[in-house]
């Protein structure tokens, strides 16, 4: 595990080539980009297989279902908690 100084200095190497080579930042798919955007969707999408799994699950009384709505949900929900985070950055 890194120290806080180690971190500090990571980061702030990690800037200085986003600065000075943005076409390598693209090419990594680290900056804005083709990746960022196909990735746009998948939110969405995660979100409202989710909710009609578990409302299928429900009325059908469908265990496996159900439980496979709960799964997707915890998908999203770590995709929103990770973007959160990238944007603190």
């Amino acid at each position: 595990m890194l120290s806080g100084d180690e971190e500090r200095l990571l980061t702030a190497i990690e800037r200085q080539l986003r600065a000075e080579d943005p076409d390598l930042d693209r090419r990594l798919g680290l900056g804005p980009g083709p990746p960022a955007r196909r990735r746009r969707w998948l939110l969405p999408v995660l979100t409202t297989l989710a909710v009609l799994c578990i409302l299928v699950g429900l009325v059908a009384a469908e265990a496996g279902v159900f439980l496979g709505g709960l799964a997707l949900a915890g998908a999203a929900w770590v995709l929103v908690h990770r973007r959160r985070r990238r944007d603190q950055e």
